[in-house]
Formats: C-alpha cells, sequence, structure tokens
C-alpha cells in the first residue's frame, strides 16, 4: 500500500512538473518575451518613364529585378552574413554589421541578379525576401548616350535629358503597410492599406534612332582616323527646330556610366566653344549682301594672298589675284571677307552676328549649354574688324551653328532648336507637347536667294566638293581654324578645329546639318576630312527620310539614252538633257580684251555674261570644257 501511494506521488509529482514547465514557458512567451505583431511600413517604388525617339523607339526603359531585404529579429545573423556574402560578393563585415542594425525593414542589396536572387531563396530563410524594384536599362548602348544622360540605382535622373526632366519621369511613390507575426511572417489578412503609386511619364524627343545612328557612325569613323580629341555633329529640321541626332565623340554607355569619366560623358555640342574660322564667314557675306555694301559677281583683288590692314597681315591659304564675292566664298578667302568687313564696320558686323543668336544660348532643353563669346564692339581690338568677321576671336558651340545655318536654310526666320517633342502620361495623356518656336524673318528673300546660289558653289566648285552627293544639291561652307590656346595667349601650330556647316537640298532643304571635329595634329582641311562626313550623313539620312532626289541625271550620248534612263527614276526626278553640239570648245580667254573676247565668242551660238571691265582675269566654264548649244557663259573683268 506504501508503494502504491509512493508511485501516485511520483505520478502527481511528473504531472505537476510537466504542467508548470508548460505554463512557465507560456509565461515566458507570452508576458515576458511576448512580441506583439509589427506592422511594417513599405514603400511602392514608381516605374520611371520611358524615353523613347520620335517613331517612340525605346532609348531608356525600366526592367524588374529584385532587392534584398531582411527583417529584424533574424536569428543567426553571424552564419546568414556568411553565406549572403559569397552570393552576393560582398564583404562579410558590412552584411554582418547591418544584419545586426537591429533596423526594422533593411534593404540589404538593391537590384541583384537572377542568379543571386535564386540562390538566396534556396537558403529558404523566413527572415530574407525580396522586394520587386525597377531597374533603368539602355538597350542601345551609346546611342545618344550624351543627351540622354543616366539615372543612379535609385533611379534619380543625374544628367542629360534624366536630369532635367527628372520631375516627368520619376512619377511618386506609393506606400503598403503590413504586419508581420513574431517569426517575421507578413499577416495577409491584415493589410492596413494601400497609397497607390503612380508612375513616371514617357519623354519622346525628336531625335531619329536611324538618323543618330547615321550621324554616330560617321563622326566616329573621322574621328578615330585623324586622331581626333573629340567632336559633334548636329542634324536639324530648319524649319521646326527639332534635332533629329545630336552625335559626340566620344561616348559612353550610360548602363556603366561609373567606368567613364566626365569628360567623356559631356555633350560637347552644347558645352564646347570653339573659334569656328571659315564657317562664320557665310554670316558675314549675309551681312554684306543685306546691307548692300557687296554684290555677288563683284569682283575683289585679292592681292595674292597677303593684304597689311592696321598694321596686320592678313593671308589667305592660296594666292589669289582676282575673285568674283562668289569666288572669294569658294575658295574662302579670308582677304576678300576682310575687304566687305571693313565697309561694314564692326557694329553691323556685331548686330548680324547678334542675330543669328551667337553670344547666347539657344535654350534648348539641356542643362550645361554655354554663350560662347561674342565681344561687343566697344572691346574690340585694332586688329578685331579682320579677325571676327573671319572666325577668329569669337566664340561659338556647334548648337549655335545648327540653329545659324537652319535660319538661312528656312527662309530666314529665327528658330529654336528643341529636344522634347511630348511628354505622355502613365494614362497615356500628352501633358506637354513642344510645338516650333519660329521667330521673326532677320534676312529678306533676295539676299537667302544669293547667299544659296553661293554656298552650292562652295561645293560645286570650291573648298566644299568633298561633300557632293550623288542624289542631292547641297549648300555647305568649311572652316579649318588654329586651335586658340588658354593661357598661352595665342594659337597652336599643330592642333585645330575643323567645321563644315550646310543643307540640303538646296532646292527645299529638309536637314540643316553641322559637323565639329577637334584634331590633335595638323590632318588637313576640313574640305579633305569632314566633306565625306558631311556627304555621308546628309545622303543616308535623305534617303531614309524617302526624300526625291532633286540633282538632275545628265545623259551624255542621246535622247533615247536619256528617256531610258528616266524610266528608272523617281517620277518626280528631273532629267536634264545635255546633248553635246559638235566642236564647241570653251577656248582659253585670260588676258584678252573685251572686243577680242566677243569675236571669238560670237560663232559659238552661246550666251555670254560680261562682269567688270578691263582683260579677263576668269571665265566659267573654264578652258576645255565643252559647250552646249544655247548653252551660257560668265566672263570676269578686271583693269591691270
Amino acid at each position: 500500500m506504501k508503494k502504491f501511494k509512493f508511485r501516485i506521488k511520483i505520478i502527481f509529482s511528473g504531472i505537476f512538473i510537466f504542467f508548470f514547465v508548460i505554463f512557465y514557458k507560456l509565461i515566458v512567451i507570452q508576458v515576458i518575451n511576448h512580441i506583439e505583431p509589427r506592422e511594417v511600413h513599405k514603400t511602392l517604388e514608381p516605374k520611371r518613364g520611358r524615353i523613347l525617339d520620335r517613331n517612340c523607339q525605346e532609348l531608356a526603359i525600366m526592367i524588374d529585378t529584385d532587392s534584398l531585404y531582411c527583417v529584424k529579429g533574424i536569428p543567426s545573423p553571424y552564419k546568414t552574413s556568411i553565406k549572403l556574402s559569397k552570393i552576393l560578393n560582398i564583404d562579410f563585415k558590412k552584411i554582418n554589421k547591418k544584419l545586426r542594425s537591429g533596423k526594422e525593414f533593411t534593404k540589404k542589396k538593391k537590384k541583384i541578379t537572377y542568379e543571386q536572387s535564386k540562390a538566396i531563396e534556396k537558403l529558404n530563410d523566413p527572415f530574407l525576401g525580396f522586394i520587386k524594384e525597377s531597374k533603368r536599362i539602355y538597350p542601345n548602348m551609346e546611342l545618344a548616350s550624351n543627351i540622354i544622360g543616366f539615372s543612379d540605382i535609385d533611379n534619380n535622373g543625374l544628367e542629360g535629358i534624366e536630369f532635367y526632366y527628372d520631375s516627368f519621369l520619376m512619377g511618386k511613390s506609393g506606400l503598403l503597410t503590413t504586419e508581420r507575426d513574431a517569426r517575421g511572417r507578413i499577416i495577409t489578412s491584415k493589410n492596413r492599406g494601400v497609397v497607390p503609386v503612380k508612375n513616371g511619364s514617357d519623354l519622346v524627343l525628336t531625335i531619329d534612332k536611324v538618323i543618330q545612328h547615321i550621324a554616330e557612325q560617321e563622326l566616329k569613323r573621322a574621328a578615330r582616323e585623324y586622331n581626333s580629341g573629340g567632336g559633334s555633329a548636329i542634324v536639324i529640321d530648319p524649319y521646326s527646330g527639332e534635332i533629329l541626332a545630336m552625335a559626340n565623340f566620344p561616348s559612353y554607355d550610360p548602363n556603366e556610366f561609373n567606368r567613364y569619366g566626365a569628360l567623356k560623358r559631356r555633350n560637347r555640342a552644347i558645352t564646347d566653344t570653339f573659334e569656328p574660322g571659315s564657317t562664320m564667314k557665310i554670316f558675314t557675306a549675309i551681312a554684306g549682301l543685306e546691307e548692300s555694301v557687296v554684290k555677288r559677281n563683284e569682283i575683289f583683288n585679292c592681292k595674292k594672298g597677303s593684304l597689311v590692314v592696321g598694321g596686320h597681315v592678313v593671308h589667305d591659304s592660296k594666292e589669289h589675284d582676282y575673285l568674283t564675292f562668289q569666288g572669294v566664298l569658294e575658295k574662302s578667302s579670308n582677304i576678300g571677307v576682310v575687304r566687305v568687313s571693313m565697309r561694314l564696320g564692326k557694329q553691323r558686323i556685331y548686330d548680324y552676328f547678334k542675330k543669328f543668336g551667337f553670344g547666347e544660348k539657344t535654350g534648348i532643353d539641356l542643362l550645361g549649354e554655354v554663350r560662347g563669346k561674342l565681344t561687343p564692339p566697344s572691346n574690340w581690338s585694332g586688329t578685331s574688324i579682320t579677325a571676327i568677321p573671319i572666325g577668329q576671336e569669337v566664340g561659338v558651340t556647334a548648337i549655335q551653328l545648327a540653329r545659324a545655318i537652319a535660319i538661312v536654310a528656312n527662309g530666314g526666320y529665327k528658330v529654336k532648336p528643341i529636344l522634347i517633342k511630348k511628354i505622355i502620361s502613365s494614362e497615356g495623356k500628352t501633358i506637354k507637347e513642344s510645338l516650333p518656336e519660329i521667330g521673326e524673318k532677320i534676312i529678306s528673300d533676295a539676299t537667302l536667294k544669293e547667299m544659296q546660289i553661293i554656298l552650292e558653289s562652295v561645293v560645286e566648285e570650291g573648298t566644299g566638293g568633298r561633300s557632293k552627293t550623288e542624289d542631292y544639291t547641297v549648300a555647305a561652307k568649311t572652316g579649318t581654324a588654329q586651335k586658340f590656346v588658354p593661357g598661352k595667349g595665342g594659337y597652336s601650330s599643330g592642333e585645330t578645329v575643323l567645321s563644315f556647316i550646310g543643307f540640303a537640298p538646296t532646292s527645299k532643304p529638309r536637314l540643316g546639318i553641322v559637323v565639329i571635329l577637334d584634331c590633335h595634329e595638323t590632318s588637313g582641311w576640313a574640305e579633305g576630312i569632314l566633306g565625306p562626313v558631311f556627304k555621308n550623313i546628309a545622303q543616308r539620312s535623305l534617303h531614309y527620310l524617302n526624300v526625291v532626289p532633286d540633282k538632275p541625271i545628265i545623259a551624255k550620248k542621246s535622247i533615247d539614252e536619256a528617256v531610258l534612263a528616266s524610266s528608272s527614276l523617281e517620277k518626280n526626278r528631273k532629267v536634264t538633257m545635255a546633248y553635246k553640239y559638235p566642236g564647241k570648245i570653251m577656248p582659253s580667254l585670260t588676258g584678252m580684251s573685251i572686243k577680242k573676247t566677243l569675236d571669238i565668242l560670237s560663232n559659238m551660238a552661246i550666251d555670254i555674261k560680261i562682269i567688270g571691265e578691263g582683260v579677263v582675269i576668269k571665265q566659267d566654264p573654264p578652258p576645255g570644257s565643252q559647250i552646249e548649244k544655247g548653252g551660257s557663259c560668265i566672263i570676269y573683268f578686271a583693269k591691270k
């Protein structure tokens, strides 16, 4: 009986101890170590808007990636840190410090790779999780990178369009409030509320992806071939001011922007000033024609390439005797242009340069644009009247030249360069649209007509010959300028800045084109180096745009062959008959008087135009040319 009672006591004691332990554990869990469900606030990241070209081709997009996080109470920070450091290639100490920080909701690694995400999932750790976040991707890599710029890992725009229009692109964050249990698990039925996310707006640029590619490709080819330190190429619609391409060399891949320095990332087309040299002669010539101080066919004595003005010697690159003003531009004679600038005077030169926008920002949709340099007449030196009209002592940007040549091409109207065509909200509504900003007409039609003839002759007969295209007429001007070296007070003997500006087709301009190249070595003239660049950009872009060629096809043998040639061309393309009148060869007339010239030409059945008086100094066509029946010639005379 005693043994039975003892056993009963043992059993009851065991039961008591068992329930006491259970009760104690419950007290520890529910009272001492009680953890209430935790409210967690999670920011909902908006999707950054896309950047598109004018045809809605994607230039910058977002893709979904995983970002890793952990919640408070992770049981073994040390072991977890070892595992994560191996997967994420991050220093163990950094991860361990963050895991022990005790923060309620801590992002450990933003936008990890797919492989890393899968490896972490296999850890099956309830205190680790992922948030779907968006990552900025530039699918075309270097294409238009100096315009587009880039955004950081948090999708904040840092440069270029990404920065300038950041407020439109970034959208507005949302907020999700949830509860988690003691083990960090989400209590799905306890969502407290959602502040909805508003995704960013899409930007539609004026850039055409194809023309941008053409410009970049041609610029890069020349830059690498001639050891260039940098360059720019711009293609502009002269009527609307829309930028169809803005290429820079060097460029960079914005997907890996940290690998590149600021020098490679900058947009040289708006940030770099340079002395343009002879391309500025276009605007001096326009001033001279508009103010009636010169006529296109007026003859100038170019003094065999050397003229003294105010104790300063003005040189030409080649010796010339007599040139018409058109010839002055064709041969890019400094002396001829300086003679016109002396007639204009410094105030009128300055006023016309200001009209074309030099010395002021264009207002394009990018940060970093500079004003350039245009010194007021009151601060001109004694030699400025011989320097500024030919593109020295003046600093311009590529975008300023693009605006200026657009004015010449569009009929003389001021126009503002624009890069943004429209902004479309995440709901698909157009919230902003950029319309062309056309200003006052600053040049008369008569002057522009004369200037078009001159610039077309620069390509056909002068220094712009390498820019001739097979299908389109081109009006253009070259510039080769010694590079001014700041701090040394002079010009480099070996470095040059080459420029080539113009428009095509001349009959109805569709494109204004500017090409700039900064050469470390004296590699040649703009004609030879940039002429082919200009030509290829113009020809390839106009073909892409399906512009009907405006250059006539010349059929040289028979009418039947001309008709046959025309059948394979566009309906609107002009075919010019050039059946040769046998035996009519242009003789050499140099040094002859007007009477003798007329006697020789009178039996050739051609129209003869006499300019000047004295003896023949130039003839067009040149000696040896075959003359069409009913054709014409121009003979230039000057006194001995």
